[in-house]
């Protein structure tokens, strides 16, 4: 799990061997920001955090005693406005919704304060997986400053997103995925388990088959944006009995570890109340060792190994 530390000078070089070249330091930092970092850049955006009260903060994101990225916020008290800024993710870390996590962790932090109402972020319009990320956290695309940004003989363009606090504190609700237009909106979550699904209409075609045997798809929803999925069935055999079984379970990347899939779990357990079974049971692959942890916290205990035979394949099972 992430944790945020107060940045200092002993993180200078650490933070300083992330960036290689100019397009780097500037899509982190800014138009006034230059590459090589040094240490004096670095030490007045800390020397922003001491005045009273302070106007920016910084923080190192540390996991398992490792740190894993860097991430600002930028305070404007008397507007009552906080900017998200300045965010970057060690090298070998990229790829694994570490950013996801430390953005959320910041944005919580803003709206402690009582005084600020809207948290925002700018972000060069060419970043689209950037843009992704952030309309995912629930920030709001307000327009664009066009040609703000001079790099390298390139103009670029500046995305304004942000969300306020009534957005951010919206509750996260349990709704069952009724409709083709819920599933669509569904699609792009069970994508993340469910990758070999080709587009939205082959998702909502098997899903369409699947209710017919009684498949059931259970989303935790903020708004109109689901956080997590349970694709789930009640059946009966002579192992078990009547039981609850899950096809699917997934957690948005980037809300893994907020608590989600715990609250995700405890709902199917009463889906088995309310049908009246006492047994939840659910597969998961031999290589989801992220998964298995997940699993123990939760009560879950592994009773079986599941075999199975490709008969399109060309190989038997085993040599002869």
């Amino acid at each position: 799990m992430i944790h945020l530390v107060p940045f200092t000078a002993e993180h200078f070089d650490l933070v300083c061997s992330w960036f290689t070249n100019e397009v780097e330091a500037v899509q982190w930092g800014g138009p006034t920001v230059s590459y090589p970092l040094t240490a004096q850049m670095l030490q007045a955006m800390l020397d922003e955090g001491r005045t009273n009260p302070p106007i920016r903060l910084c923080w190192m994101a540390q996991e398992d005693g490792e740190f894993v990225g860097h991430i600002q916020l930028a305070l404007d008290w008397r507007n009552g406005n906080a900017t998200l800024s300045r965010v970057v993710i060690a090298p070998q870390m990229r790829g694994q919704g570490k950013g996801s996590q430390m953005l959320r962790l910041v944005t919580e932090h803003a709206f402690g304060f009582e005084a600020i109402e809207r948290v925002e972020l700018n972000v060069y319009a060419w970043n689209s997986v950037a843009i992704k990320t952030y309309e995912k956290l629930g920030l709001n695309r307000e327009g664009t400053r066009r040609s703000s940004a001079s790099v390298n003989g390139e103009r670029w363009d500046t995305c304004i997103m942000s969300v306020l606090r009534e957005e951010w504190h919206q509750p996260l609700t349990f709704r069952h995925a009724e409709t083709q237009e819920d599933v669509a909106l569904c699609f792009p979550l069970m994508q993340q388990l469910r990758p070999h699904l080709e587009n939205e209409g082959d998702f909502i075609a098997r899903w369409q088959r699947q209710k017919a045997s009684g498949y059931s798809l259970l989303a935790l929803w903020k708004g109109e944006q689901p956080v997590a999925l349970a694709g789930y069935r009640i059946q009966e055999n002579l192992i078990y009995g009547p039981h609850l079984y899950v096809d699917d379970l997934v957690t948005d990347e980037d809300r893994r570890g907020s608590g989600a899939g715990h609250r995700l779990l405890e709902r199917l357990k009463a889906e088995c109340g309310k049908h009246d079974v006492s047994l939840l049971v659910l597969d998961t692959a031999l290589s989801n060792s992220l998964g298995h942890r997940f699993y123990y916290r939760e009560g879950l205990l592994p009773r079986a190994l599941r075999f199975s035979y490709d008969i399109n394949s060309d190989h038997a099972p085993f040599p002869a």
